[in-house]
């Protein structure tokens, strides 16, 4: 491909992403709630590996690294943090958004959610997903020693996440630890064990 080929083909992921948050800035219009968000994110991610997948003539064991890592993590991602918007509800960090623009600026939650919230996501969503999208376009040099070395990397980062986040979940399920601070498991070595595995994750995508 010629550098205007992945220019294009970028471009095109771009306006990909912007649409779909588009159309999901639509359904939070509907439930005057922006939190679902969180579980589109590594989904959308997903989504630009994937587009990217047929329009591009790269390394076809890397692409297939590549592809399939993120689909392991952004649907192990995606369906844990839609489990717990369908269990808590609304995000408070978004309602506090939300209530502090309608306050200081007098803007609509329509406004809000589409230029604080959706718009921003389409786009750090897209520029975090470039390992994912520009990893696809060369076929040489061929996956080597590298390649496994940051498909480990992201592989225990997947684990390290799972981890983390079920950890998390089991802690707070006991009302006794209401108050309290999680210090035991990958929790007494990392303040955010999940954080930590999902950057093992994209850095081991980028290698």
């Amino acid at each position: 491909m010629t550098l205007i080929d992945v220019l294009i083909l970028l471009a095109q992921n771009l306006v990909l992403i912007v649409a779909v948050m588009l159309g999901l800035w639509g359904v939070a219009l509907r439930l005057k709630d922006v939190s679902f968000v969180d579980a589109v994110w590594p989904l959308g991610m997903l989504l630009l590996a994937l587009a990217t997948l047929p329009r591009t003539h790269g390394d076809p064991t890397r692409k297939t690294l590549l592809v399939v890592i993120c689909a392991v993590w952004a649907l192990r991602l995606g369906l844990h943090l839609f489990g717990r918007w369908r269990a808590s509800g609304a995000d408070g960090r978004y309602v506090q958004i939300v209530e502090d623009q309608e306050r200081n600026k007098g803007w609509s939650f329509a406004k809000t959610a589409l230029l604080f919230v959706f718009l921003p996501q389409a786009v750090l969503a897209w520029l975090t997903a470039l390992p994912v999208q520009l990893g696809q376009v060369a076929d040489a040099p061929a996956a080597g020693g590298l390649a496994l070395i940051g498909a480990g990397l992201a592989l225990a980062g997947i684990v390290i996440e799972s981890t983390g986040d079920a950890q998390l979940a089991a802690f707070r399920s006991d009302p006794a630890n209401k108050g309290r601070v999680l210090d035991t498991g990958l929790w007494r070595y990392t303040r955010h064990p999940n954080y930590f595995g999902d950057a093992c994750v994209w850095w081991g995508l980028w290698l």
